[in-house]
C-alpha cells in the first residue's frame, strides 16, 4: 500500500503546499522580523529506513498526531537553519555558525525550533482545510532518529521538503507523512481540482 499510494503526483497535496508557502512566510516574518524566501522542492517518496539514515547524530525532529487521519506526522528542521534563526531572533547577524556540526542544540534552540514547527502547523491546518480539517496536537521532540517510529523500516514514505531562507544562510523544513496517514484523502490528494489557501499578505 505504501508504494500504491506513491505512484504517480499528487497535484492537490502540491497545491496545498505551495498555498502552506505563502501562509508561513508572513508567520516567519512576524517572529524573525526578517523576510523570509520559502520555496516549496515538491513530494519525494522515500523509504522510511533511509529517510531516517540520513538524518544527523544530533536531528531536529518533532513528532504530532493531525486528527482526523490516522498515524504520526513527522517535522524535521535543519539545525544550521535552527542557529540561524535563534541568532537572528536575539539581534544578532545570523553569521554565528563557529560551532561543531555534531554539537547537539541548546534548550534555548530546541524551544525555538518547536515554536517553529508549531507556527509550520497552525499554516498547514489552514492550507489542507479545502481537503480536510486538520488538528495538530504535539507528541514529542526527539534528536535521535534512532528512537523515531512512524512507519515500518520499508514503507514509503512522502517527504514534503521546504527551503527557508533568510538574509544569512538557508537550509529545509520536512513535513513528513507516512502511508497510512495519506491513504484516507488518496483520492482527493490525487485529484486536481482543490483550491488553495488565500495568502495571509
Amino acid at each position: 500500500a505504501g508504494l500504491r499510494i506513491t505512484r504517480g503526483r499528487l497535484p492537490t497535496l502540491e497545491l496545498l503546499h505551495e498555498g502552506f508557502t505563502r501562509l508561513l512566510r508572513p508567520s516567519l516574518f512576524q517572529l524573525l522580523k526578517r523576510e523570509p524566501e520559502i520555496t516549496f522542492q515538491g513530494v519525494q517518496p522515500q523509504k522510511t529506513s533511509e529517510y531516517l539514515a540520513a538524518l544527523s547524530a544530533n536531528a531536529c525532529i518533532g513528532i504530532a498526531r493531525a486528527r482526523p487521519l490516522p498515524g504520526l506526522v513527522m517535522f524535521t528542521l535543519d539545525p544550521t537553519l535552527v542557529y540561524l534563526m535563534v541568532d537572528t531572533y536575539f539581534g544578532g547577524t545570523g553569521r554565528s555558525m563557529e560551532r561543531a556540526p555534531d554539537k547537539p542544540l541548546t534548550p534555548t534552540e530546541l524551544r525555538f525550533a518547536q515554536m517553529i514547527i508549531k507556527l509550520a502547523c497552525s499554516d498547514l491546518s489552514a492550507a489542507w482545510r479545502p481537503v480536510v480539517d486538520l488538528e495538530f496536537e504535539w507528541v514529542k521532540h526527539e534528536t535521535n532518529p534512532h528512537f523515531v517510529n512512524v512507519a515500518a523500516p520499508a514503507d514509503t514514505l512522502l517527504v514534503n521538503r521546504f527551503n527557508i531562507e533568510i538574509a544569512t544562510g538557508s537550509g529545509c523544513l520536512d513535513f513528513v507523512l507516512p502511508p497510512a496517514f495519506v491513504e484516507p484523502v488518496r483520492d482527493s490528494l490525487g485529484a486536481a481540482t482543490a483550491q488553495g489557501p488565500a495568502s495571509k499578505e
